[in-house]
């Protein structure tokens, strides 16, 4: 994996083609203390892009997705995880 830092608040990633089907590339952007946006490449192409939430109380986090998944779907899905 590869990675490259643009600034302080980004990230871009180089994958293995075989850790995330459809990807080739992620790039990351921190927009504040508790958000982060993610973009997904596959061949310079945006196929999926996803925001993370972490709430004020840290207690649980929101992750926003939406694009084409490898098979060509529509994806728009919306997870929301607790701390246990």
């Amino acid at each position: 994996m590869r990675m490259n830092r643009a600034n302080s608040r980004s990230l871009c990633f180089a994958l293995p083609s075989a850790m995330f089907a459809g990807t080739d590339m992620i790039a990351r952007t921190s927009v504040n203390a508790s958000t982060v946006n993610s973009i997904m490449k596959k061949g310079g192409t945006i196929t999926t892009r996803q925001t993370s939430v972490v709430s004020s109380d840290g207690k649980t986090r929101t992750v926003t997705t939406t694009g084409t998944n490898a098979g060509g779907q529509t994806v728009n899905n919306v997870a929301v995880y607790d701390k246990q």
